[in-house]
């Protein structure tokens, strides 16, 4: 579960508001191939649902 502190911690470390990096992404295809559950993911990672989907699909951080 991200931390309360999450966004201010983004911001000190130059990436803005952005809830997502390279890690993050890898961490979320990880768990997916484990079988977790997107909802679950989307709460953790504090993103929209649809953002895991398509994340899963390949159409959202295909590179990673």
């Amino acid at each position: 579960m991200l931390d309360r502190n999450f966004f201010s911690t983004q911001r000190e470390q130059g990436r803005g508001n952005r809830k997502l990096d390279v890690d993050r992404v890898r961490e979320i295809k990880r768990r997916l191939e484990q079988g977790e559950r997107v909802v679950e993911l989307a709460q953790e990672f504090r993103v929209h649902p649809n953002t895991v989907y398509e994340i899963r699909s390949g159409k959202r951080w295909g590179s990673v």
